[in-house]
């Protein structure tokens, strides 16, 4: 008697969390979004990193922000080093983790999250 084994097909690939806005960046705004990374966190881990391009991307996706990421970024009073994009040179880790963002099915922020600062404004205070 012969059996045959049916096969499983492969469930379909999860979808990048940040799939709508990878379809469509430009190289202009990834080299845009890497000097502000670098500006912004370049000396901050990846998760940190990452946690700067989710805020962008999640401000774009957002009703309350501009809608196109040239004017996320420099938007009055937001990003500050905003102005030396021009004259910064990324590393090829901000390109790397820009490319994390766009295809990684998990995020480190929830998509809510549309500011970023440091520490200082986020601790919670300490009780006795």
């Amino acid at each position: 008697m012969i059996y045959i084994e049916e096969e499983t097909p492969e469930p379909e690939p999860e979808p990048a969390a940040y799939q709508k806005i990878a379809d469509v960046i430009t190289d202009d705004e990834i080299e845009m979004l890497a000097r502000l990374l670098f500006l912004e966190a370049g000396n901050q881990s990846i998760e940190g990193q990452r946690a700067v391009i989710e805020v962008v991307f999640n401000r774009l996706l957002s009703d309350e922000f501009p809608n196109t990421l040239n004017d996320v970024v420099y938007a009055e009073n937001q990003f500050s080093p905003a102005h030396l994009i021009p004259s910064t040179t990324p590393t090829d880790e901000q390109y790397e983790v820009i490319q994390i963002v766009l295809t990684d099915t998990e995020t480190v922020l929830d998509r809510g999250v549309v500011f970023f600062s440091r520490g200082q404004y986020n601790e919670q205070e300490k009780t006795d």
